[in-house]
């Protein structure tokens, strides 16, 4: 009887025992440090982006500066400042067609002949014309966007870019065309699901610097 008894004891103990130990593989310890979750690898850049969504639209114009002309030391005055009207369509996956308008007008004095200094007294005369310039470029390619936040839509092109320029005034007109393929670089700044503010550098516009506004059309 008195064994039976000390067996029931001893094996109550044991129980209260294994009952006491802490379940340390049902306890799941959760940080409080938001920022020791965060995850970011490079190939999340090629994810399909957000913000450049299927289907969607992108129009936009900007104001360019650093004429891809160079510098106009003869410039007087501007009459059109270098601007651009742009467009982009959602092809497939991070892939945009986009098309280019840009256009630019100013004057420039010009001297058009000089009469020869004989050095007898008289002073030579010049004489110059006003010029008026109009410069413009044309282009179509392609976008390739990158993921990197919900309100960032960094992106680069190429496009091939058709670029006139004329001169002309009363007696005078001449113009020069040319083609060629140019890379460029940009991005967009989403202020909310439409508007966005741009930013772009490349050769394919009458500046080589841009900056403007746009739209997204869903």
């Amino acid at each position: 009887m008195k064994l039976n008894l000390l067996t029931s004891i001893a094996f109550c103990f044991v129980a209260i025992a294994s009952y006491a130990q802490p379940k340390a593989m049902l306890v799941s310890y959760t940080p409080t440090n938001a920022a020791a979750g965060f995850r970011w690898e490079f190939t999340d850049l090629f994810e399909e982006s957000d913000v450049f969504s299927d289907g969607a639209s992108f129009i936009w114009a900007d104001y360019q500066v650093f004429s891809t002309l160079g510098t106009r030391d003869d410039k007087t005055r501007s009459i059109i400042p270098p601007v651009g009207l742009h467009y982009e369509k959602h092809l497939f996956y991070n892939i945009g067609l986009r098309l280019d308008a840009n256009l630019s007008v100013w004057e420039e004095e010009k001297v058009l002949a000089q009469t020869p200094d004989f050095g007898i007294g008289d002073e030579p005369q010049t004489f110059t014309e006003l010029f008026e310039y109009r410069y413009w470029t044309a282009a179509l390619g392609g976008n390739y966007h990158f993921t990197v936040d919900d309100n960032w839509d960094p992106y680069v092109g190429v496009v091939a870019s058709y670029r006139q320029t004329r001169a002309f005034c009363d007696c005078v007109d001449e113009s020069r065309s040319e083609v060629s393929f140019d890379f460029l670089v940009g991005t967009r700044y989403f202020l909310g699901d439409h508007f966005y503010f741009t930013l772009e550098v490349g050769q394919h516009g009458v500046g080589f610097v841009s900056g403007g506004l746009g739209f997204k059309i869903d």
